[in-house]
């Protein structure tokens, strides 16, 4: 067993809204008490950040099928993560393990409470050596009650 550790989250919110249009975004860093003993320092984090920021518009407001409330939305999405923030302490490095990510799509909400979703991203990943590994990926979910 250890002593008890800290971490320290600050976060902060934003959102927007004139008419159709809706922004969004978050932004975080984790400050984390790890062990001065550890084998490598390099290797566990003390700090750790994330980010998002999305834009929604809504471009078509109408009944349709009998449903009264029905929209049609078009967004974009720009996340990203950074699990290691800093560089190696023997070569002064940046230290990867970082995750980008760009997404773009339509949703269809027939009702306020649920949403057919069709998505398309683009992602990033950087292990701690920063070795890249790009991925895409096209998705349909969907969701109700939420």
């Amino acid at each position: 067993m250890d002593e008890p550790r800290d971490l320290t989250i600050l976060a902060l919110d934003a959102e927007f809204e004139r008419g159709r249009l809706h922004l969004r975004g978050e932004g975080a860093l984790a400050m984390i008490d790890v062990p001065d003993d550890h084998v490598n320092g390099d290797f566990l984090a003390d700090r750790q950040s994330g980010f998002f920021a999305e834009a929604n518009y809504t471009f078509l407001t109408r009944p349709w099928l009998g449903l009264e409330k029905t929209s049609f939305i078009a967004f974009t999405r720009y996340d990203g993560i950074d699990l290691n923030v800093g560089s190696f302490e023997g070569t002064s490095g940046d230290i990867g393990d970082t995750v980008k990510r760009v997404t773009t799509g339509v949703a269809f909400r027939p009702t306020p409470d649920t949403v057919f979703r069709l998505s398309y991203f683009r992602e990033w990943q950087d292990d701690a050596f920063n070795n890249r590994v790009n991925l895409m990926n096209v998705q349909f979910g969907a969701a109700t009650y939420f």
